[in-house]
């Protein structure tokens, strides 16, 4: 089978934060065994130019030695637009999304989708998060 989550970990970094100015840094996501991650995620005000996403890394899960990565500053040109992050191949084991707000905006749930995994079986249903099948050449019929 070669389906796009055989190999794919999806996982609910930030749940819905109210509105602030403050920033908020994602859960930490251990890259070992996979390529890259993708965050995805939005906000209420995302065209303000002092709001956006960046991404960081570190080489221990504590939040202390992490680094910002360059160039990875990414702004949304409009309210609730979806912005997503993708750090390929990061130079450290772990790595989160920070949302910077300094104009007050709500930040809606992030996710990150970790790919190409070479640990195997991957589960993707999370408990009041996320649940979903996949379906080889499945037959037409009820759903």
């Amino acid at each position: 089978m070669h389906s796009l989550m055989e190999n794919t970990k999806i996982t609910q970094v930030m749940a819905n934060q109210t509105a602030a100015t403050s920033s908020k840094g994602s859960s930490v996501i251990d890259m070992e065994g996979y390529d890259g991650v993708v965050f995805v995620g939005s906000l209420s005000v995302g065209h303000a130019a002092n709001n956006y996403i960046k991404g960081q890394q570190g080489t221990t899960s504590t939040t202390t030695n992490f680094a910002d990565l360059l160039g990875t500053k990414i702004q949304s040109t409009a309210s609730a637009l979806q912005l997503w992050l993708d750090i390929y191949r990061p130079r450290e084991r772990f790595v989160r999304a920070v949302v910077i707000r300094a104009t007050s905006s709500v930040i809606y749930p992030m996710w990150a989708i970790q790919y190409n995994g070479s640990k195997m079986p991957i589960d993707n249903t999370t408990a009041g998060t996320i649940i979903g099948e996949v379906h080889v050449e499945p037959a037409e019929g009820t759903a």
